[in-house]
């Protein structure tokens, strides 16, 4: 009798430990299963963060590039600033240029106009000069003529107190 209970506990014994292997199996299955699993997922894992890593990169390349953009910007800016400052300068300069030659010009025109009016007098003059010219000289001939006149009629007087003379 012993030795049947025996035999069942040895029976039972190598059932639990047929079925300790077997779930050992199972589980040594499952955890290899699950091994592969986690594998994938590790090697996923790894690139993913390669390409995180990648992408890390790029954007530090980026922000790299953006801060050399803003530099080129900030500096394109006062650039033009200056640009600007002296477009301001130069018009104005132009614009007072401009002026400047409109005052010179007004006042040659001025200077023009005053040098016609004196032209104008002083032809005005000279043609009353011209003219008072040719009345003195009509009078002066005319004076010339009757002092002429009278020269020759003293002469004849001249002559013929000579003739009286001659005849005494």
């Amino acid at each position: 009798h012993q030795r049947a209970q025996a035999s069942e506990a040895i029976e039972k014994a190598e059932e639990r430990r047929d079925e300790a292997i077997a779930w050992g199996a199972e589980v040594q299955r499952k955890v290899e299963e699950k091994s592969g699993l986690l594998e994938e997922a590790l090697g996923r894992l790894r690139e993913k963060s390669a390409q995180l890593e990648e992408k890390c990169g790029q954007l530090e390349e980026a922000h790299t590039h953006n801060q050399e953009l803003s530099q080129v910007a900030a500096l394109a800016s006062q650039r033009e600033a200056e640009l600007r400052t002296k477009l301001a300068d130069v018009s104005a300069a132009a614009s007072e240029a401009e002026a400047q030659w409109l005052s010179e010009r007004r006042a040659l025109e001025e200077a023009q106009k005053a040098a016609l009016q004196e032209a104008e007098a002083a032809g005005e003059a000279l043609a009353a000069a011209q003219a008072g010219s040719e009345e003195t000289a009509g009078r002066g001939k005319r004076e010339m003529a009757r002092q002429q006149e009278e020269i020759a009629a003293l002469e004849q007087r001249l002559l013929g107190l000579q003739a009286e003379r001659e005849k005494l």
